[in-house]
């Protein structure tokens, strides 16, 4: 929103000492300058050196990807198909490099590796406008857009030359196979597994980001008020128990005063030789020590790291991926970036999202650290029950339901009836 940018760059501009703006905004404020610069220039220069328009680019881009004599080549066919279908409104497969050397057992599909895997040795590539992909993210304000142009008509040229390459090495690994019935197998295996991830795998992750998840952004601000509410109880307390007033449960102060606490040798960690204040070190200490207020200390503390964990992962982080336009998130799978062939995920990682609740003391929200029926702050007898479920978060669309559906031992499964 470019008034609420200014805005706040005028807001900036007033009070250049506030430092909430200029922790929370710094980054944004530079963003917008960078960018409205670089489109003006780069729209100019469109203008100027190109002579054409948006619609008429569109136009020919859209012939060219409907003819039925072209087929379609990327490095990631998945940022490309995503693209077509959002701005030009066109679904067609994609063949991908990154697929191909998937198949062929490599983990690491940038343009860079593929190159040097397929083309030539790395000291004899050159770039056609004269400068390394680093360089270029350096310079760009000073390219001009043909150069840009140039830059991405060389990289389609490797990219078709790394297409072709691993197509010939895919005949040459069948060539080297001697039983037929092999030969004949490791072809459909490796032309089937390339089909199916072009046509099935990666329109279904392109349709899911594009599609994106609907999140509640009230329930994320109710579990932040919640667990910000708690983390602010325990810290109270933890003050009263070594008698300081820290603001921090992580730094040197802290892990001074709960080692003067601890009767025994300290827990050193290996890294950098200090006492070790992990969770794991926590959990040591609690379950050795004889000081009762070294054990309540310790309790506090690790519910403070939990806390801490769940509100950093989930709670606060999810919310600045919500898509101002669709309100929802869109976080983008990895179809070839596991060696196994599963998805990964990112931006944000919904796979990472915790399947079980986040599980304290109904009474006094202690989380335990060992396994216990009662709870050994409040001494409750009430069993340890969720405070904070973040699958809540994720809500459907009106008349829809979320299904959570998952296969029971599938790899087992394929192994069988592959052997």
């Amino acid at each position: 929103n470019k008034d609420f940018v200014e805005e706040i760059i005028e807001e900036y501009k007033k009070d250049r000492k506030n430092l909430k703006i200029i922790q929370l905004l710094r980054k944004t404020i530079t963003e917008y300058k960078k960018l409205l610069t670089l489109l003006e220039k780069f729209k100019k220069e469109v203008e100027n050196e190109f002579s054409i328009s948006e619609e008429f680019a569109e136009k020919i881009l859209k012939d060219i990807i409907l003819d039925e004599r072209c087929v379609l080549i990327a490095q990631n066919p998945q940022f490309e198909l995503a693209f077509i279908k959002k701005h030009l409104g066109i679904e067609k497969p994609i063949r991908g490099t990154d697929i191909l050397d998937h198949l062929l057992g490599y983990s690491e599909h940038s343009l860079n590796e593929l190159e040097k895997r397929y083309l030539m040795p790395l000291e004899e590539k050159k770039v056609l406008i004269g400068y390394t992909n680093k360089e270029l993210s350096k310079k760009q304000a000073l390219l001009s857009i043909k150069d840009f142009a140039f830059y991405n008509a060389e990289d389609a040229a490797k990219t078709l030359a790394i297409y072709f390459e691993e197509c010939n090495i895919g005949k040459t690994l069948t060539t080297e196979v001697s039983n037929s019935y092999k030969k004949i197998k490791l072809k459909d295996a490796i032309k089937s597994g390339n089909e199916f991830i072009t046509s099935i795998v990666v329109p279904f992750a392109v349709n899911a980001h594009l599609t994106g998840i609907k999140i509640d952004f009230e329930k994320c601000k109710d579990f932040a008020e919640k667990t910000c509410s708690i983390i602010e109880k325990f810290m109270e307390k933890v003050k009263e128990i070594i008698g300081s007033n820290i603001d921090n449960v992580r730094d040197d102060t802290f892990r001074k005063k709960l080692y003067e606490l601890y009767e025994y040798e300290p827990i050193i960690t290996p890294k950098d030789g200090k006492p070790s204040i992990s969770e794991s070190a926590l959990k040591t200490i609690y379950q050795k020590t004889n000081n009762e207020n070294l054990k309540k200390l310790v309790l506090y503390v690790y519910s403070i790291y939990k806390y801490e964990g769940l509100l950093s992962r989930y709670v606060e982080k999810y919310p600045f991926y919500i898509n101002p336009v669709t309100k929802r998130i869109h976080p983008w799978f990895n179809i070839v970036k596991t060696v196994s062939g599963r998805l990964s995920c990112k931006d944000p990682n919904i796979q990472q999202v915790p399947r079980e609740p986040f599980v304290s003391c109904p009474d006094c929200f202690i989380v335990p650290i060992v396994s216990e029926k009662v709870c050994p702050l409040c001494k409750s007898e009430k069993p340890f029950s969720p405070i904070i479920d973040f699958r809540e978060v994720f809500i459907p669309e009106n008349d829809h339901l979320l299904v959570m559906a998952d296969y029971s031992q599938i790899e087992m499964a394929i192994l069988a009836e592959l052997s």
